[in-house]
């Protein structure tokens, strides 16, 4: 049946197919199997390279990609770990994960949740005087996909089904996450050379980055949430630690 995307926030006033449920739903039959529409197809691209230990050493790796397809994560959050079984994709009333039907099929057809086109870590170690040693690592991921859905009325399901309005198409990202992470440490020889203490420093999150992982809700009928960021990263994180190497 025609549904006009006309509610709540970004509304588009576009018009787009939703299935009814035309059975009672206590006559329901439920099936256990690999249904169809269900595949993912990655294309990646990865570059790396290494400087060998001197007194520095250094790693580069970038990786371009593309997460296309249609899993049961795909009706996810964008924070949710991506899953490649069916986990009721396309089923009613086994709760609020799996009660659209055929309404899961509905623009869900296109990037993954997992999705980051861009992928880029450096990482770098420094041997100073003294027995000091230094190092950072720092990362680039861009923000995974995640798109606008509203929960559309009387089409005979027990709970009005959640349908994307829109496709999975990368046009909505959270946050680019970019992170540096550093370490100093300090090596002290115990009882001969083959036997030392190492004590270091490592500072996480360096610059104290705010991004942030989610959003709040990505339902237009909920426009107080909607697309409100959620999920930031832990905070600059400072952590003392020891070892003894022989």
């Amino acid at each position: 049946m025609p549904y006009v995307d006309s509610v709540g926030v970004g509304a588009t006033n576009q018009t787009l197919n939703v299935y009814r449920l035309l059975t009672p739903f206590s006559q329901s039959v439920f099936q256990m199997t690999n249904i169809d529409g269900l595949y993912s197809r990655y294309n990646g691209l990865t570059i790396t390279g290494t400087k060998r230990m001197t007194n520095w050493q250094g790693t580069l790796s970038m990786v371009f990609s593309k997460s296309e397809g249609r899993e049961a994560s795909s009706t996810q959050s964008p924070s949710a770990a991506q899953g490649g079984t069916s986990l009721g994709f396309g089923r009613i009333g086994c709760g609020s994960r799996c009660q659209g039907g055929q309404n899961d099929f509905v623009n869900t057809d296109g990037l993954l949740i997992g999705d980051r086109p861009v992928v880029a870590k450096a990482q770098i170690v420094y041997r100073l005087p003294w027995n000091f040693l230094v190092s950072g690592n720092l990362q680039h991921q861009t923000g995974r996909p995640w798109a606008r859905q509203v929960r559309v009325p009387r089409l005979g399901f027990p709970a009005n089904p959640t349908i994307y309005m829109e496709p999975l198409d990368g046009s909505r990202r959270v946050p680019n996450l970019d992170l540096i992470d550093a370490r100093i440490q300090k090596t002290i020889p115990l009882n001969g050379p083959k036997m030392n203490l190492d004590l270091f420093i490592d500072a996480l999150n360096l610059t104290n980055g705010d991004t942030t992982e989610g959003v709040l809700s990505r339902r237009g009928d909920q426009p107080a949430t909607f697309g409100v960021p959620s999920r930031y990263v832990y905070p600059r994180r400072l952590q003392l630690g020891a070892r003894i190497k022989f």
